[in-house]
């Protein structure tokens, strides 16, 4: 019995009777006494152990809380300091406040003051208009006197004394002094000049001997004429009056006829001129060009004399006001200019009269003859072109350019005001440009036996015209796949690197928007080697186009037909920028000294530069340096004649060789034409920088920017799992030709875009929220068929609202593409108007199909597709579409990622080897910093930044080609 309770296990003691307990035998009892024991100390260890864990964390929890402790006091000691900072700028608001009161106050009064001021002039003004009106009264009461007495006079049969040669003195002997009424009717001048008395050409004969003075003094006149009537009906007062008038005019008669009675040459007219009492305007002035008629018609000229003094009460020249004196000097340089007599009298005029007679007759230097410059052109024709009004219209022009961006709406005037500044430069610089004799086709040979020189390939291919296209590469033998039949050394390529150890270095070295702006330099570099006759690129040069299609050249009317189109901002974007530009550099050239050896600085017009800037624009690459530490910008010759077409890149660099290096993009027949693939750009972007229309363009799109508003209540969760995709909140995003016209991120952005809070709680901290990302660009996995309906929804009211912004229907384009004379610029704008329209035509389509799907779906009650965790490898290894988590998206500055291009990226098994650095030449940017979607290739020749018009606004880039029209 004792042996069955022993035998039961119990672990518990305190559970076991007494009475069980005596039936236990003592080894028993022993065994679990130890049994216990041990499990006593056991768990005493565990205690332990839990107690060094537990003040092990409760001194981890004290650091923190220290630490905390720190951070609190840290911020208490900011929030103080942050509070005495806000009592500070508190004072000073205060005292700012009181300064302004002040200020108003002083305003008030100053105000006041003036206004005080400004009524005590107005009263004396008005003081003044009627002291005006009463002598005025007085002038007419004086006039009527004097017409009255010259009736009675007239009445009593003598005859008038005003309009008589001889004049009368009183008749006391009239020494007094002559009496000038001042009332605005004297006859001194005008008053006789129809008079039948009046011989202005009346010649006297010379005296024997030296001739007296033949001004006769007032008692001279009285003696001589007393014997002249005077009315009797007259008092002794009108008749003094009458006396002292024609005394006056007498004088000034004698004054006429001495002055005709003189005999000199031009050298003697001078003199008198400026001997001439100034107070003698009208009378000896007229004499005087009286005279000079008489001289330069050949009369009979008259011996001299000296001049008279001037006459009694006339104040002399050194009296004169200063003013007075450098006028009347003035009028005699206007009517000498006025009359074309040469005179040499800029030694006789002193440094500030010259000074006055520059500014007045706008004369840059006294004596010079012509301020014109004639410029000869390549084709002989000739242009004159006056540099202070070029230099002004150029001041003009860039001052208009460089102003702030127009309002929305005013782009357009912008750009008229504009073209119309260019359009009157371009008018004054017809037939300065320099062109080369014959076409390009005349070159062409002369192009392949230089390239052939240089260690360039020339076999297999020759330049042919195809037409449409333009000139380009034909095949002379098969060509394989991937078949290396191109290869251009380094010393045939036009580099920035070539312009800094050119005539140009001197200016670059010191030009920072050359150094910043690698195009532009190119350009210049360009313009200077076709003006050297000595240039080693001169095959090359006269093989370019000699103009462009690109919308520098298009006219107004046809800029107007991309109104409306989405390319129209970049259009005139390029145009500002190119007129910019030029007028900045025009002046550069002209007043740098380090352009002083330059060969544009007699002919730098802007068809020149605008060709410049479109040779570039249409060619420039960027290829690595010798080194290959970094990339520079280079025009590549024979190269760049191979025309676009749909495929992949297949140039590249090979820096082993320092050369550039081009396989065949197919397999090409003897007699066909090599193409290239410039890159994944839109046909906007083409028309822009290229100047043509492409029209099987597979990576045709149009733009369209969206964003979510921050003034939405969800705004904050929406932004936070775009910024978990990579997507910013608002962005440029692309409808594309293909299906479906959406990329992932556009997607991903709509599904965001319209989801609910809800939806939005559930990606943000609902069960696999990070994975759910993945999700958000892909088709397969929708976030709610409510979502889906409302994000296509969108896409089709988006895509007929920008539909509705053109002026003409899709049908309307078609037809007037169909016109035959219709020019070429209008024909490829009208193109690209109706291929954006037909993109926005087939997204509003799409979008309606997608909608009436799924609400389908949703009507049915069909399940949502379930995302699992093993679905993470096939999102990752998507197409290029997918993943979109931290992508960069197309609008992302590409001038980082160039670099490590260069130093990463894998050479293209095609055509180069691991000794080969490849830069791509179809990833690049349009003119206003839109990047476009990257290749889907590894391969090489990188596309050059077409930078904007001055150095603070984004760099950006451009692909090769030939225009080939």
């Amino acid at each position: 019995m004792a042996k069955n309770i022993i035998d039961v296990p119990r672990d518990d003691l305190s559970k076991i009777s007494d009475e069980e307990l005596l039936k236990c035998s003592k080894e028993e009892l022993l065994r679990r006494l130890r049994k216990v024991d041990s499990e006593k100390i056991n768990l005493m260890v565990e205690h332990g152990n839990m107690m060094k864990d537990v003040n092990r964390r409760l001194q981890v929890h004290l650091h923190e809380i220290r630490s905390l402790k720190e951070v609190n006091q840290k911020l208490q000691e900011d929030n103080q300091e942050l509070r005495e900072l806000c009592c500070f700028l508190d004072d000073d608001r205060q005292k700012g406040k009181k300064l302004s009161r002040e200020w108003q106050r002083f305003g008030r009064y100053t105000a006041s003051v003036m206004w005080k001021e400004v009524g005590v002039f107005q009263q004396k003004l008005k003081d003044l208009e009627t002291n005006q009106e009463s002598v005025m009264r007085e002038n007419v009461e004086l006039k009527e006197i004097i017409l009255m007495l010259d009736d009675e006079r007239n009445g009593a049969g003598s005859r008038s004394s005003i309009d008589s040669q001889s004049s009368l003195t009183n008749l006391n002997g009239g020494s007094a002094t002559v009496r000038d009424v001042g009332d605005g009717s004297s006859t001194s001048s005008t008053g006789s000049a129809g008079s039948p008395d009046h011989h202005h050409n009346h010649m006297h004969k010379p005296s024997e001997g030296k001739m007296v003075s033949i001004r006769r003094s007032m008692d001279d006149l009285s003696a001589n004429h007393l014997l002249r009537s005077i009315p009797n009906g007259l008092n002794d007062s009108s008749s003094n009056y009458i006396r002292q008038l024609e005394t006056k005019v007498r004088i000034l008669e004698d004054d006429n006829k001495q002055l005709l009675s003189q005999q000199g040459n031009m050298g003697d007219l001078k003199t008198l001129r400026k001997g001439l009492s100034l107070y003698h305007s009208e009378s000896q002035l007229s004499s005087l060009s009286q005279f000079q008629d008489t001289l330069q018609n050949g009369s009979p000229r008259m011996p001299g004399g000296d001049l008279p003094p001037p006459v009694t009460g006339y104040l002399p020249a050194a009296q004169k006001p200063e003013a007075v004196v450098h006028a009347m000097k003035v009028l005699e340089v206007h009517e000498n200019l006025d009359r074309k007599i040469p005179e040499d009298y800029e030694e006789d005029l002193s440094e500030k009269e010259k000074a006055i007679v520059r500014e007045m007759c706008n004369t840059s230097k006294m004596g010079k003859k012509s301020r014109v410059k004639t410029q000869k052109s390549g084709t002989g024709a000739t242009a004159a072109v006056s540099p202070k009004e070029m230099m002004n219209l150029i001041s003009e022009l860039l001052q208009k350019c460089s102003s702030a961006a127009p309002s929305p709406g005013k782009e357009w005037e912008e750009y008229v005001q504009i073209r119309a500044l260019v359009e009157k430069i371009r008018k004054k610089q017809k037939g300065m440009s320099v062109f080369f004799e014959g076409t390009r086709e005349d070159f062409f040979s002369e192009l392949m036996t230089w390239a052939a020189e240089c260690g360039a390939s020339c076999d297999g291919f020759e330049i042919s015209n195809f037409a449409d296209e333009g000139y380009g590469l034909k095949a002379t033998k098969d060509i394989k796949a991937e078949e290396l039949f191109l290869w251009i050394p380094r010393k045939m390529l036009m580099t920035v690197e070539s312009a800094k150890n050119s005539v140009l270095g001197p200016l670059y070295s010191q030009d920072r928007i050359l150094q910043a702006m690698g195009n532009v330099t190119l350009a210049l570099h360009l313009l200077c080697e076709r003006a050297s006759p000595s240039s080693p690129w001169l095959p090359y040069i006269k093989t370019l186009p000699s103009d462009y299609d690109t919308p520098l050249y298009f006219e107004e009317d046809e800029v107007r037909h991309l109104l409306a189109t989405q390319a129209i901002q970049d259009v005139l974007s390029q145009y500002k920028n190119t007129a910019r530009q030029y007028a900045y550099f025009y002046k550069v050239i002209h007043t740098h000294p380090n352009a002083s050896k330059l060969p544009l600085k007699d002919a730098f017009t802007f068809d020149d530069y605008r060709w410049a800037v479109s040779s570039v624009m249409t060619r420039q690459n960027q290829i690595p340096t010798a080194d290959g530490s970094r990339v520079t910008l280079a025009l590549i010759p024979l190269w760049d004649m191979c025309n676009h077409t749909n495929g992949l890149i297949t140039t590249g660099y090979n820096l082993e060789d320092d050369r550039c290096e081009c396989v065949a993009l197919k397999d090409y027949k003897e007699g066909e034409q090599i193409y290239i693939f410039y890159g994944t750009r839109s046909n906007a972007e083409f028309v822009i920088h290229n100047g043509f229309f492409f029209e099987d363009n597979a990576h045709d799109r149009v733009k369209i920017k969206l964003g979510v508003s921050k003034s939405e209540r969800l705004y904050a969760m929406k932004a936070e799992v775009l910024a978990r995709a990579g997507i910013p909140a608002s962005s440029i995003f692309a409808l594309h030709c293909s299906e479906p016209p959406i990329s992932a991120q556009l997607l991903a952005f709509l599904r965001v875009f319209c989801m609910t809070e809800e939806e939005l709680r559930d990606y943000l901290v609902g069960d696999h929220a990070i994975n759910k990302i993945f999700t958000l660009g892909n088709t397969e996995f929708p976030v709610s068929w409510e979502n889906e309906i409302k994000l296509w929804t969108f896409l089709e009211t988006r895509a007929a609202l920008l539909l509705k912004t053109y002026k003409t229907t899709s049908e309307e384009d078609r037809s007037m593409l169909e016109k035959p004379d219709l020019s070429l610029h209008s024909r490829i704008a009208i193109k690209l108007r109706l291929a954006e329209k037909e993109i926005l035509e087939r997204a509003v389509s799409c979008g309606q199909a997608k909608r009436l799907h799924f609400q389908k779906q949703l009507d049915e009650g069909a399940p949502l597709p379930l995302y699992e965790e093993s679905d993470i490898a096939l999102l990752e290894n998507a197409d290029a579409k997918l993943p979109i988590i931290l992508r960069k998206l197309e609008e992302e500055d590409e001038r980082v990622q160039e670099e490590m291009n260069l130093a990463q990226i894998k050479p293209d098994a095609a055509c180069l080897d691991s000794s080969k650095t490849p830069v791509l030449n179809g990833q690049c940017k349009d003119l206003n910093g839109t990047q476009e979607d990257p290749p889907g290739s590894n391969a090489a020749v990188k596309e050059s930044e077409v930078e904007k018009s001055d150095p603070s606004t984004k760099r950006t880039e451009d692909e090769p080609k030939d225009v080939g029209k």
